[in-house]
């Protein structure tokens, strides 16, 4: 009866071979040790989907789960103290993401007890350059130091917004995951570009320029897209946030160069004509985008871009022919509520007060309910 109680008992006596003993009690304290750990772990060994003893996230060659995997589950709290959201009141997706998120019950339950300040970007100049902002919205979360954690820039609408959120909140770290990646996959350039897209926002300049500087390197033709959007990411890093036009234009104008068509070469032309005008070249900036517009076939979107820059170079470069690049644009593209703001305002700076009230309650029709269409109707005298 004692012997069926404790089975390792018999085999402690002395007259018991010590390889006999051994034989015996070495493999039970082994299963013992397992079943123990299994239960401080809380049951994690056994709690993996398909192979038994695989940990969920782990492989049969690596049994413990990558460390991308282990650094993407969430950490309790993440270490978020403030979140900034760099916004403008002539920015449509900036709107969007303050009425579809931050001002909606759930991204406010997301938020709670987290304090969140909303910068302007055009009244804080400081503060874009400080935190690398290069477009908008741009949302930045801080620890308790005052250093980024993650940044998430642009809105792609709520739901997309928010798993990116909650992840940060939750205490991913991108930065880590993709290099995580580059370890394994050294020759991707994708990866390169994230890095260093994500480098430059923490104002490591250096180190992301050298990642962007092996892409430019390895792509000269720009096949995978990625050249393009390097070169205009450091454009606008040179516009807004090193705030040097003179180095920007000199940089604008060997990137057009080198990608001259395409979405990329669209912007680089724009960032090109916007530096220009910087640096108080208008004649310069007004013939750049002129020759975009006869690129591009005199279509509607080339055709507001060219009347916005000449209404925003030094105040109003050559209104007059803005006035009519962008009544071209609307006989071509009548619904698009942006060509009639710029009406608006380009009349109005002409004194043609009349068309510039028909021009925003045009757009205020097309995007009712949009908080800067809404006070340049006020500005203009439509009394809404």
């Amino acid at each position: 009866e004692r012997r069926l109680r404790d089975p390792v008992q018999p085999v402690l006596r002395a007259d018991v071979p010590v390889t006999l003993r051994l034989a015996v009690v070495l493999p039970l304290a082994v299963a013992l040790a397992y079943a123990g750990c299994e239960r401080r772990v809380g049951g994690s060994f056994s709690k993996g989907k398909g192979r038994r003893g695989i940990s969920r996230g782990a492989s049969a060659q690596d049994p413990h789960g990558s460390r991308a995997d282990q650094r993407s589950r969430p950490r309790p709290g993440g270490g978020a103290r403030r979140v900034l959201v760099f916004s403008a009141k002539w920015c449509p997706s900036c709107s969007r993401l303050h009425k579809q998120v931050l001002a909606a019950p759930e991204g406010a339950r997301l938020l709670e007890g987290i304090p969140l300040e909303m910068v302007d970007f055009d009244k804080a100049p400081d503060r874009v350059a400080k935190h690398s902002v290069t477009g908008l919205p741009t949302t930045v979360f801080l620890d308790g130091r005052g250093r980024e954690l993650d940044r998430i820039e642009g809105f792609d609408g709520p739901g997309e917004y928010l798993a990116q959120a909650r992840a940060i909140l939750g205490g991913r770290d991108m930065l880590s995951l993709l290099e995580d990646g580059l370890r394994r996959r050294p020759d991707s350039l994708e990866l390169r570009y994230k890095i260093g897209r994500k480098l430059l926002g923490r104002g490591r300049e250096k180190e992301a320029m050298a990642h962007y500087d092996k892409v430019l390197a390895a792509d000269p033709k720009n096949r995978t897209g990625l050249v393009g959007k390097i070169l205009v990411h450091r454009a606008r890093y040179l516009v807004r946030v090193k705030r040097d036009p003179g180095a920007a234009v000199a940089y604008l104008k060997a990137a057009v160069k080198r990608v001259p068509g395409g979405r990329a070469g669209e912007s680089l032309r724009f960032w090109l004509a916007h530096a220009l005008c910087l640096s108080g070249r208008p004649a310069a900036a007004v013939e750049v985008v002129d020759e975009q517009v006869r690129l591009r076939g005199r279509k509607a979107a080339a055709l507001i871009l060219a009347a916005g820059l000449r209404r925003k170079c030094r105040g109003g470069y050559e209104l007059q022919r803005a006035l009519g690049q962008v009544r071209e644009a609307l006989a071509k593209a009548p619904a698009n509520d942006w060509a009639w703001y710029l009406l608006a305002a380009i009349s109005g700076k002409l004194g043609r007060k009349a068309e510039a009230r028909r021009a925003i309650a045009r757009a205020l029709e097309l995007a009712p309910g949009s908080p800067f269409y809404e006070g340049e109707a006020r500005r203009i005298g439509l009394g809404r």
